[in-house]
């Protein structure tokens, strides 16, 4: 059986560690917890105003008769612009979420077993507060992720496709 095989100098050293990733991992989710209060509202009127400029955009490029390319060009410009903004934000709460779990699995990971009751204990609180994904929503409407990206662009296509037959 796996009982206490660190050296009591080991021992110091690994609570050390131990309490040194406690203290990091709760600043990180008080900086989490603060960007979360600070952009949340903004970043919900940053989705709804780039799921219409993206429609609204996309039509404009559709029913232009005009040969003007740079006017095109800069339409189309945008409307990459735009949805790669979305996708940034989009794929970065994705990689915090991501990340934020992986925290528990790296606890997990470490020769625990090696570790005497104390140490156990501490890691368990890590492993128990990690369990809840760190996430950045948009105003608490919805969780910025991948998946909220392409729920935009479909929503934004739907638009654009509600406005093309409207007009024809």
């Amino acid at each position: 059986m796996f009982q206490n095989k660190l050296t009591s100098d080991e021992e110091v050293i690994v609570a050390k560690r131990i309490r040194e990733y406690i203290i990091e991992h709760q600043a990180i989710l008080d900086c989490i917890s603060e960007l979360q209060n600070h952009f949340s509202p903004a970043l919900l009127v940053q989705l709804l105003t780039s799921v219409v400029i993206i429609c609204v955009t996309a039509y404009q490029l559709a029913v232009e008769k005009s040969s003007d390319l740079l006017r095109k060009f800069t339409m189309a410009s945008f409307l990459f612009a735009m949805s790669t903004e979305m996708f940034t934000f989009g794929y970065q709460g994705g990689h915090l979420s991501h990340d934020s779990m992986e925290v528990a699995t790296a606890a997990y990971s470490c020769p625990w077993y090696t570790f005497p009751t104390s140490l156990k204990r501490s890691l368990l609180v890590i492993m128990i507060r990690a369990q809840q994904p760190a996430l950045l929503t948009a105003g608490g409407f919805t969780t910025l992720s991948l998946e909220t990206f392409v729920t935009i662009m479909k929503a934004s296509y739907s638009f654009f496709t509600v406005l093309q037959e409207a007009t024809d």
